[in-house]
């Protein structure tokens, strides 16, 4: 999500942000008022209050008002986790609640999720204000429910770790419709073979070769959207397939089932060759 900075002065530090910092956890407030985003921070900029964060979140828009690499005094801890490990984030409009309230907490757990992600955290990283001195705070995101909350976020979490999608052109029936990471693309028990797939690898790189009946071994290189990996209209079986990325697959094959997940390393090989074995479906899944 795209973040406008309005980054407190190096001269304000000293009040703010004195400390060097690096990060072990998110800390979750609720503004307690009715102000914007923008509003939160440039008041928070403007005051010599020893109070401050990292981030405000509101309907639209996410600010940022201290950089990440510098401590906030938003958790009333002291010199405690919240305020000296805690990247800490405001969610606006929670004094009257509605749908701007609604709409920026959606907002905030789509930006943690991605803060996850991004730090290699799990959900255990997430924190309430509450935790750090007993506050009451987020005040209507608790009174909505906490876990409820972290469910939001770890749903955000799993969209983004599908973040490659995927098709199959199966015999007789065509392309099917683009997935989403773990889901199945092909048909099982229909004695249908999988002739061809294609992979949207968004962001990541990803190189692809398969085992192509009485064609053998195509390699593709680092492959696009469009990438068609296999062939259609020729009654070729695929074989085998080596995968190169940051994702793991596993193929269902006739008469054998499904082959465990294997990490896209370029080197191991799933499939058959020259056993007359169709593949009949595939998940693909980003590690």
């Amino acid at each position: 999500m795209e973040v406008i900075k309005n980054l407190v002065a190096e001269s304000k530090y000293y009040i703010k942000c004195p400390y060097s910092m690096v990060a072990t956890r998110i800390v979750v407030h609720n503004s307690g008022n009715d102000a914007s985003a923008k509003n939160e921070v440039a008041y928070m900029i403007k005051n010599d209050n020893q109070v401050s964060f990292h981030y405000a979140i509101d309907d639209k828009e996410i600010v940022q008002g201290i950089p990440e690499n510098r401590n906030t005094y938003n958790a009333g801890d002291g010199n405690g986790k919240g305020n000296r490990e805690g990247v800490s984030m405001e969610i606006c409009y929670s004094l009257s609640g509605g749908d701007r309230f609604i709409k920026a907490e959606q907002n905030a757990a789509k930006f943690i999720a991605e803060k996850l992600k991004e730090k290699g955290w799990g959900i255990d990283r997430v924190t309430k204000h509450q935790d750090y001195n007993g506050k009451y705070c987020p005040h209507r995101t608790l009174d909505l429910g906490w876990q409820r909350f972290l469910n939001m976020i770890q749903s955000e979490l799993n969209a983004l770790d599908s973040v490659v999608s995927y098709c199959a052109h199966i015999q007789n029936l065509g392309w099917s419709a683009w997935i989403n990471g773990g889901e199945t693309a092909g048909t099982v028990g229909q004695s249908l073979r999988i002739e061809a797939f294609k992979i949207d690898p968004k962001k990541l790189t990803i190189k692809a070769k398969v085992h192509i009946q009485d064609t053998g071994w195509i390699d593709y290189g680092v492959i696009t959207k469009d990438t068609v990996i296999g062939t259609t209209g020729q009654s070729k079986r695929l074989e085998c397939l080596c995968l190169n990325g940051n994702i793991k697959y596993r193929i269902h094959i006739q008469d054998t089932g499904w082959t465990q997940w294997t990490n896209a390393d370029g080197i191991a090989t799933l499939g058959t060759v020259g056993q007359a074995l169709r593949v009949e479906a595939i998940q693909i899944k980003t590690l």
